[in-house]
């Protein structure tokens, strides 16, 4: 015990800048390490103790609390970022959701308004189809008309002349 008290507090003076094998006792220097006796318990393990004590406490104040310090300001900080992303994953869901319901609306909507331009659409090739139909039909009643008319008119032409066309005819044979 002496030894390590000796050696601590050779430890100490040297970062003060005196030098350590000065506060070594002759006797101590180059001792067989199988001496009896080595550890001997007296006054000195209390102010071992106390240095002990006071290098906890002021491991204590220079390491530890900082150390705490700083993990606990680290966890608040995370708590409060985690709470922030919370929010705004949140907030983003409720705005994707909103988005995709005005989607849905906007695609049932175009829907109907297809399915109203496609109804309209239909009914107004079927007017073109009956109009286009009736031309035709009027086009072709015409012409009809006009055709028989012609022939009308062709034949009574013909039956006008056909007595001419026979005597000339005849007069051809008779020649």
């Amino acid at each position: 015990m002496e030894i390590i008290f000796i050696l601590f507090s050779a430890l100490q003076n040297a970062s003060h800048g005196v030098k350590v094998l000065e506060h070594i006792p002759h006797e101590m220097r180059g001792r067989p390490a199988s001496m009896d006796n080595m550890i001997s318990i007296d006054h000195t393990i209390f102010i071992q103790l106390i240095n002990f004590l006071i290098a906890i406490v002021g491991l204590h104040f220079l390491l530890i609390k900082p150390v705490r310090d700083r993990i606990a300001s680290r966890k608040t900080f995370t708590d409060a970022i985690s709470g922030e992303i919370e929010h705004f994953t949140a907030k983003a869901s409720e705005k994707i959701a909103g988005y995709e319901a005005a989607l849905s609306e906007a695609k049932a909507k175009a829907g109907l308004t297809r399915e109203a331009i496609k109804s309209q659409a239909a009914s107004r090739e079927q007017e073109i189809i009956r109009a286009a139909h009736a031309a035709a039909h009027a086009y072709l009643e015409n012409a009809r008309n006009e055709y028989a008319r012609v022939c009308k008119t062709a034949r009574e032409s013909l039956l006008n002349e056909i007595n001419t066309f026979a005597a000339q005819s005849m007069k051809k044979i008779l020649d």
